[in-house]
């Protein structure tokens, strides 16, 4: 079974395929959201960055993630 967070981020990123300032306003809403009744809670991702960084640590087989510009 696959935790919240990473459902989070495949919707957000396979699903709707958000644009990085409409991920980073999702983001903001939901952690200012969790502020005012949800004490030491927070969203599953801050911004952009971390919710890329946790797509790009996430394991598919044994081969690394690589990629490159043309």
């Amino acid at each position: 079974m696959i935790g919240v967070s990473m459902e989070t981020a495949e919707f957000i990123f396979k699903q709707a395929e958000l644009s990085v300032g409409n991920i980073d306003d999702l983001c903001d809403l939901w952690g200012r959201s969790l502020e005012d009744g949800s004490m030491g809670k927070h969203p599953p991702y801050v911004n952009h960055k971390e919710l890329y960084a946790t797509i790009d640590a996430t394991p598919q087989g044994d081969i690394p993630w690589s990629s490159f510009k043309l």
